[in-house]
């Protein structure tokens, strides 16, 4: 005589399975969020480390530069024979004549001395910095 119940065919999920899925699932969100937490903070660094060497940059360039002025909003020298200006362009701090740029990503500009110090002061993302970037003889 035959059961009068179909015998199961033993595939598909059970409720330990799909349980130990979402357990697996819930234990890696936090993973997850702390190290996109970690991460998110590796272009901060990585801005500011560029900036260090933007600013080593400009002072081996001002360093051999000669009648170092400045009006605020631009600092004026000489260099390599020519006549040079460092200012604030399309939100880039760059040298001219040409187009090399020493800070990228700045709101705003500043050129100052203090005493016998040129100090760059620059805005980004609500965020003042300060530089020295050359000493005036």
């Amino acid at each position: 005589m035959r059961s009068a119940m179909p015998k199961r065919s033993g595939s598909g999920f059970i409720l330990s399975e799909t349980l130990l899925a979402f357990l697996i699932a819930l234990w890696l969100v936090p993973l997850t969020v702390s190290c996109a937490a970690v991460l998110g903070g590796t272009d901060r660094c990585d801005q500011q480390l560029m900036d260090e060497t933007a600013a080593i940059q400009l002072r081996r360039i001002l360093l051999t530069a000669y009648d170092l002025k400045t009006d605020g909003g631009a600092v004026y020298f000489q260099a390599q024979g020519r006549n040079m200006t460092l200012s604030l362009v399309n939100r880039n701090i760059i040298i001219q004549p040409g187009t090399q740029i020493i800070f990228a990503d700045v709101d705003s500009a500043r050129f100052y001395t203090d005493e016998n110090t040129l100090i760059v002061v620059y805005e980004r993302d609500a965020e003042i910095f300060e530089k020295a970037a050359a000493v005036i003889p």
